[in-house]
């Protein structure tokens, strides 16, 4: 028997209403950014969204993080509704499930010392004490070949890799990497990637 994916997504669609009038506004037509949109994505896979501008990527991936609602359709993240879910849950789910935008100069703060950034993850997610932080930036930077000095130097890594490692310490399972023409969810269950520059 086949594993069950880790999430699934069924017949999903997003209408955007279209009004006419300013004051009596009044609903004349939808958009149909994402029409009955079926697919699963298994552990350990990489999934790519790939399309024209104007498809419905942005929208999709908004629908998985839940930033948007569905007109219609589920998102289940393992077998759970993610857009009928509060409480714990929701808080849960807002920790695992994590964007990161391969845009350098919108993603991550230059002017930001490397511990700093691989210890926000941990401080919101995890609301750990600053010694715990701490050694776990430590251990982060050894655990990928670097010497935990380098924590102390402006950011001049890799935003790809960093990305990864919010989701992998701040709790979470999925970087979505949004770039140009298309968005790829990552699944981060696999072992750390390497700092792929200091």
């Amino acid at each position: 028997m086949a594993a069950e994916p880790i999430v699934r997504v069924d017949h999903l669609k997003k209408y955007f209403p279209v009004t006419k009038g300013m004051i009596m506004q009044k609903v004349v037509g939808n958009v149909q950014a994402v029409d009955d949109v079926s697919f699963n994505i298994n552990e350990g896979e990489t999934f790519s969204i790939v399309g024209e501008s104007g498809c419905g990527k942005t929208t999709t991936s908004k629908l998985l993080l839940r930033l948007e609602k569905p007109t219609s359709g589920h998102v289940y993240l393992d077998g759970k509704d993610i857009h009928a879910i509060g409480g714990d849950d929701l808080r849960r789910y807002r920790t695992q499930v994590q964007a990161v935008f391969q845009d350098p100069w919108s993603s991550l703060n230059p002017r930001m010392l490397v511990r700093d950034i691989i210890s926000e993850a941990l401080v919101v997610n995890n609301r750990l004490p600053k010694s715990e932080v701490n050694s776990r930036v430590e251990g982060l930077l050894s655990s990928v070949g670097l010497h935990p000095s380098q924590a102390s130097v402006q950011n001049k890594l890799s935003r790809g890799a960093l990305g990864t490692w919010f989701a992998v310490y701040g709790g979470g399972r999925m970087v979505q990497e949004v770039k140009g023409g298309y968005s790829n969810f990552n699944w981060t269950n696999l072992p750390l990637p390497s700092l792929d520059g200091v």
